[in-house]
């Protein structure tokens, strides 16, 4: 395979470009919703000055401290041909060009935090004969780590912290049971580690946060000890009763367990997840609700800074990325509150969440 069929040579230009444009990116996303990886990661959790190292030097640091590297030759070859099988059967590469032409830096953000720019540019450096056999066995790392089918762990059940006693009529049982009837029985404890209600109003502005999808240990590397985000619920000024809360966490599980959060995907998986969400989430007949369509370019400074955001490109970038991330959250809620009725009305958004559930849920 030629290194020009993955598509990952770019001109200096194009290059500082794309630097400058994620220099915006992480000094002005600074808020979401869901705090997704990259987004949480940028508001704080991680230095600016390493992001920046990362992207400067994407081919170092391939496979974090604590990873098996002892790969025979046998192994390095096996895993370069696995995964430039696993590219071409996925059409991987051009899925992540066209995520490209629709997030910009966003996507760019996305694939450097979950390493998948290293990894591909370490397969170029490989596709060229740059390398040399520390890159083979970078490439056996990550290929095992981020790009094989991973072979999942038991996970410990989600835990619900902080709801006895503070809801009206509600209770850590009753939530339990709300779990184990509505969701898949893996869907939930492979993506999400606990729900905790706080009793408190939190607030972005002139407006109420009433929940958030969090990720554990944002401060260290993403490979390291737990790996499954939290939710937490907080107290709207209106007071909170039990279908209020399961509302709020219907809509934040589906954060954890997406393309940015779960740590069940692949990376293969990941790209495509990302890519067939973002298409259902700007089609002609895509699912609307009332939080969907009030996320316009008007009220993008929810989001982030838009009077730093000169270019109407470059907001429209962001819109386009905070919609495809919420339309997945959306979309799920909907799928679990009623499947029959949104099978029915909505089939192309059923066939989306179906596919990916199943997986999620592996």
């Amino acid at each position: 395979m030629k290194s020009a069929e993955f598509g990952l040579n770019i001109s200096q230009n194009q290059e500082n470009q794309e630097k400058e444009k994620n220099v915006v990116l992480k000094r002005f996303l600074k808020r979401h919703l869901a705090l997704a990886i990259f987004s949480a990661l940028l508001a704080g959790g991680v230095p600016q000055e390493e992001i920046q190292a990362q992207e400067n030097h994407p081919i170092t640091n391939v496979v974090n401290p604590g990873t098996e590297v002892n790969f025979s030759r046998v192994e390095r070859k096996e895993a370069y041909e696995k995964l430039r099988l696993i590219l071409e059967k996925e059409d991987t590469l051009n899925k992540v060009a066209k995520l490209k032409e629709e997030f910009g830096p966003l996507t760019s953000t996305f694939l450097s935090l979950h390493q998948i720019k290293q990894d591909l540019a370490l397969l170029e450096k490989i596709e060229n004969k740059r390398n040399n056999d520390a890159d083979l066995v970078d490439l056996a790392g990550a290929y095992k780590k981020r790009w094989a089918q991973p072979n999942l762990e038991q996970r410990e059940p989600v835990f619900v912290r902080n709801v006895d006693g503070k809801i009206k009529n509600f209770s850590s049982e009753d939530l339990d049971n709300f779990l184990t009837d509505i969701y898949p029985p893996n869907y939930t404890s492979n993506n999400v580690a606990g729900i905790e209600f706080i009793p408190e109003t939190k607030t972005q502005g002139n407006d109420e946060v009433l929940g958030q999808a969090t990720v554990f240990g944002v401060d260290k590397p993403l490979e390291v000890g737990e790996k499954r985000g939290s939710l937490k619920i907080y107290l709207p000024k209106e007071g909170i009763d039990g279908n209020l809360f399961i509302d709020v966490a219907e809509h934040e599980i589906g954060h954890n367990a997406d393309y940015n959060n779960s740590p069940v995907l692949t990376s293969a998986e990941r790209i495509s997840m990302f890519y067939e969400v973002s298409l259902r989430s700007k089609s002609s007949n895509r699912y609307k609700s009332e939080y969907l369509n009030g996320i316009t370019l008007e009220k993008l400074g929810l989001y982030v800074d838009k009077d730093k955001i000169k270019d109407i490109g470059l907001r429209k970038q962001y819109l386009s990325y905070i919609i495809a991330t919420e339309y997945w959250a959306e979309v799920q809620k909907a799928y679990f509150k009623d499947k029959k009725k949104f099978e029915k009305e909505h089939p192309a958004d059923y066939l989306l969440v179906d596919k990916w559930v199943k997986i999620l849920s592996k």
